[in-house]
């Protein structure tokens, strides 16, 4: 996957990496050259991007800064609110 970053005086092609903790088929999978998150990367992330993500967890969906997930993935959150210690 490449990013173009065009200046006034050249265009730069820079190869995108993601992060090397991130693991394929389990925070993310390819879909033709898209990169689709999975819910996981959503809320190991923390909050809501706003981005209209297929697997966004937070309530409600696509507002960014949210941070409340839906009841279907509370399970998931280590935050003292949902009953962690």
């Amino acid at each position: 996957m490449k990013q173009i970053y065009k200046t006034k005086q050249h265009v730069q092609e820079v190869p995108v990496k993601l992060p090397k903790q991130y693991v394929e088929d389990i925070h993310y999978y390819m879909e033709g050259e898209r990169v689709i998150f999975t819910t996981l990367f959503h809320i190991q992330r923390g909050q809501c991007c706003g981005n209209g993500c297929r697997h966004c967890p937070y309530e409600p969906k696509h507002k960014k800064g949210r941070v409340v997930m839906s009841e279907e993935f509370s399970k998931f959150n280590n935050t003292k609110e949902n009953g962690s210690k």
